[in-house]
Protein backbone atom coordinates (compact mmCIF):
# COMPACT_ATOMS: atom_id res chain seq x y z
CA UNK A 1 0.00 0.00 0.00
CA UNK A 2 1.00 3.26 -0.79
CA UNK A 3 0.87 6.29 1.31
CA UNK A 4 0.19 10.03 0.02
CA UNK A 5 0.95 12.33 2.41
CA UNK A 6 -1.78 14.72 1.24
CA UNK A 7 -4.49 11.83 2.27
CA UNK A 8 -6.63 11.14 5.65
CA UNK A 9 -6.39 7.55 6.29
CA UNK A 10 -8.44 4.91 8.65
CA UNK A 11 -6.97 2.12 11.33
CA UNK A 12 -7.23 -0.42 8.55
CA UNK A 13 -5.86 1.52 6.01
CA UNK A 14 -2.77 1.94 8.74
CA UNK A 15 -3.07 -1.61 9.71
CA UNK A 16 -2.36 -2.68 5.74
CA UNK A 17 0.43 0.10 5.44
CA UNK A 18 2.13 -1.72 8.68
CA UNK A 19 1.36 -5.14 8.42
CA UNK A 20 -0.38 -5.82 11.47
CA UNK A 21 -3.88 -5.73 12.92
CA UNK A 22 -6.34 -3.26 13.32
CA UNK A 23 -6.41 -3.92 16.67
CA UNK A 24 -2.68 -3.03 17.56
CA UNK A 25 -2.66 -0.17 15.59
CA UNK A 26 -5.70 0.55 18.06
CA UNK A 27 -3.62 -0.07 20.98
CA UNK A 28 -0.76 2.23 19.12
CA UNK A 29 -3.30 4.66 20.07
CA UNK A 30 -4.48 4.33 23.30
CA UNK A 31 -0.89 3.84 24.48
CA UNK A 32 -0.01 6.92 22.36
CA UNK A 33 3.24 4.47 20.18
CA UNK A 34 1.72 5.27 17.07
CA UNK A 35 1.22 7.68 14.22
CA UNK A 36 -0.51 11.04 15.43
CA UNK A 37 -4.37 11.14 14.27
CA UNK A 38 -6.93 13.54 13.86
CA UNK A 39 -10.47 13.34 15.36
CA UNK A 40 -13.38 13.94 13.08
CA UNK A 41 -16.51 14.74 14.86
CA UNK A 42 -17.00 12.75 17.93
CA UNK A 43 -16.54 9.11 16.68
CA UNK A 44 -13.74 9.20 13.67
CA UNK A 45 -10.29 8.70 13.92
CA UNK A 46 -8.36 9.27 10.58
CA UNK A 47 -4.45 10.07 10.51
CA UNK A 48 -2.68 12.34 7.92
CA UNK A 49 -0.73 10.12 5.24
CA UNK A 50 2.49 12.78 6.48
CA UNK A 51 2.39 11.50 9.43
CA UNK A 52 2.11 8.06 8.81
CA UNK A 53 5.01 8.50 6.91
CA UNK A 54 6.94 10.63 9.10
CA UNK A 55 6.15 7.67 12.28
CA UNK A 56 7.32 4.85 10.11
CA UNK A 57 10.63 7.01 9.47
CA UNK A 58 11.19 7.64 12.99
CA UNK A 59 10.97 3.54 13.60
CA UNK A 60 14.50 2.30 14.77
CA UNK A 61 15.80 -0.15 11.79
CA UNK A 62 16.00 -3.74 12.29
CA UNK A 63 13.94 -3.66 16.04
CA UNK A 64 10.58 -5.58 16.24
CA UNK A 65 8.24 -3.55 18.07
CA UNK A 66 6.49 -5.57 21.09
CA UNK A 67 2.83 -4.44 21.33
CA UNK A 68 1.87 -7.29 23.24
CA UNK A 69 3.84 -5.97 26.09
CA UNK A 70 2.03 -2.25 25.68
Amino acid sequence: MTIQPDHLYADRDVAAFCGVSVHSVRRWRANRIGPQFVRIGERKIRYRGSDILRWAEGLPTGDVIDDSAV
